[in-house]
């Protein structure tokens, strides 16, 4: 279940990377495209989304990493759920 701290999060994504994936999906659902996500925490300043294979193919798998800064990452331990990270987007 999403919650809306997460719908937050996303909604803050940047809308071309939004769009770019929106594009990704809608083509692996046409073409019976199997889709594998991934996050990863890097050194960079802003957000980024890499989509590969570029052009997009119509069979295989495309796969969609999303790299979040280091330095938007919180741990909080106040939350009521100790540990819980979060990713500050577009901060």
């Amino acid at each position: 279940m999403v919650k809306p701290l997460e719908f937050t999060h996303i909604n803050q994504w940047p809308k071309a990377q939004k769009e770019r994936l929106r594009k990704a999906m809608i083509h692996a659902t046409d073409n019976n495209v199997k889709m594998r996500f991934f996050w990863e925490l890097y050194g960079g300043p802003n957000e980024q989304t890499i989509i590969v294979p570029d052009p997009l193919p119509t069979s295989g798998t495309i796969t969609v990493t999303f790299l979040s800064p280091q330095s938007r990452v919180r741990v909080s331990s106040a939350t009521g759920t100790f540990g819980q990270i979060f990713v500050d987007v577009g901060s």
